[in-house]
């Protein structure tokens, strides 16, 4: 097992098989908590989500600017603490398995961070925080009631935005 990881990862899924762990990003000071899927390589490197020196981060970060913001001012989060094998978590075998052995670490940074609203970075997200199995493309932008009855937001996530969809940028500007 990774050597930053936390005992509370004996057990997980993605115990052996997953890089690093992160730790919460930001201060919260606008009361909204950013919450993703899971690490990246260069967020496992680094232990913490979103890095701006990679790419999804990055637009994350630019995103940021265009509106006006400070990384600093949100709780930037994941789902799933580690890099799982390939970067990927959807559909996985252990995908369901490691969201629910992560998530009392995301209740203790929800807990810690008291955030008024949440927004989750894509589907995987979404579903994890409203536990409705429900499309983002469909959803994104209305509010529903999270797992921890704070109101959640879902976006699109930087990574998909990249992947043919800067289209709709704007819309996720606007969530």
């Amino acid at each position: 097992m990774d050597s930053r990881k936390p005992k509370s990862c004996v057990g997980c899924s993605l115990a052996e098989l997953g890089c690093g762990f992160l730790r919460p990003d930001g201060q919260g000071l606008n009361g909204v908590a950013i919450i993703g899927e899971a690490a990246g390589k260069h967020e496992a490197k680094d232990s913490l989500p979103f890095r701006p020196h990679a790419k999804a981060g990055g637009l994350l970060q630019q995103m940021f600017r265009m509106c006006g913001f400070k990384r600093s001012d949100f709780t930037i989060y994941n789902i799933v603490n580690c890099q799982p094998p390939s970067n990927e978590l959807l559909g996985a075998a252990y995908e369901a398995a490691a969201i629910a052995h992560c998530r009392p670490n995301l209740d203790v940074v929800i807990e810690q961070a008291k955030p008024r609203i949440l927004l989750a970075l894509g589907g995987t997200a979404f579903k994890a925080l409203t536990g409705r199995d429900l499309s983002i493309s469909e959803n994104r932008g209305y509010i529903f009631n999270s797992i921890y009855n704070i109101p959640v937001v879902g976006s699109y996530h930087p990574a998909f935005l990249l992947r043919n969809a800067m289209h709709l940028l704007g819309v996720a500007l606007h969530d």
